[in-house]
């Protein structure tokens, strides 16, 4: 059963996604540049090789000038790559990194996704989301005081849906106290990886409760 929480809004132009400094924004305000290096949210180049040829020919027609995709091997990179003018361009960064490069470095989130997400049960088109607190249809929970000494499921500790937010919240029913521990409220913590991983737990019968984004597609559970 999927258990909405309502302290779970994940704020629009901080959440999820996209572009931090932009292209636009640099163009238009600043001195013009022979090369704009865009950052991007950390992967391997090789996955997505053939989309970022297309994207950087793309940008260099609609821009004229020469473009370079830059991939880090950490969000920190991107935060710094803005901050210290290696790149003009963050795309793809989540809230977290949106919100530090915004406090220390020179640039604006000029654009941000609106894309399909799940809200009360519902899909519908946004650019926010909300995080969701979710146990199997036969379960016994019908609360988030019931979950108390339970097992639970976190994608990750960098995870601001499927963690910052969710701890925040904890705290703020004065569920957990800081210094933050999930494990001041649930028996069992399980750091799984993603939300897949959280899901299959959750479906296997290792956790009872899992934190579940909005934006994750519905196919996934």
């Amino acid at each position: 059963m999927l258990k909405s929480t309502p302290w779970a809004v994940v704020l629009g132009l901080l959440l999820l996604i996209l572009v931090v400094g932009v292209g636009v924004y640099y163009f238009y305000s600043r001195p013009a540049v022979e090369k704009l290096v865009i950052v991007v949210n950390p992967m391997p180049r090789d996955r997505v090789q053939v989309e970022a040829v297309e994207l950087e020919r793309f940008l260099e027609e609609k821009l004229g000038v020469d473009v370079e995709l830059y991939f880090p091997t950490s969000v920190a990179a991107i935060v710094e790559a803005l901050r210290y003018g290696h790149a003009q361009v963050a795309l793809g960064v989540g809230s977290l990194p949106s919100a530090l490069a915004l406090s220390v470095a020179d640039v604006d989130m000029v654009l941000v996704e609106v894309r399909e997400v799940i809200i009360d049960g519902k899909a519908t088109s946004a650019p926010y989301y909300y995080s969701y607190w979710i146990v199997l249809k036969d379960s016994p929970y019908t609360s988030l005081d019931q979950l108390r000494g339970r097992r639970a499921c976190f994608p990750s500790e960098l995870s601001t849906s499927g963690y910052v937010f969710p701890m925040y919240r904890l705290v703020e029913l004065g569920y957990v106290k800081s210094p933050a521990d999930p494990k001041q409220f649930f028996g069992d913590v399980v750091f799984a990886g993603g939300y897949a991983q959280c899901w299959e737990a959750l479906k296997r019968g290792h956790v009872d409760v899992t934190i579940m984004a909005g934006d994750v597609p519905v196919s996934l559970y």
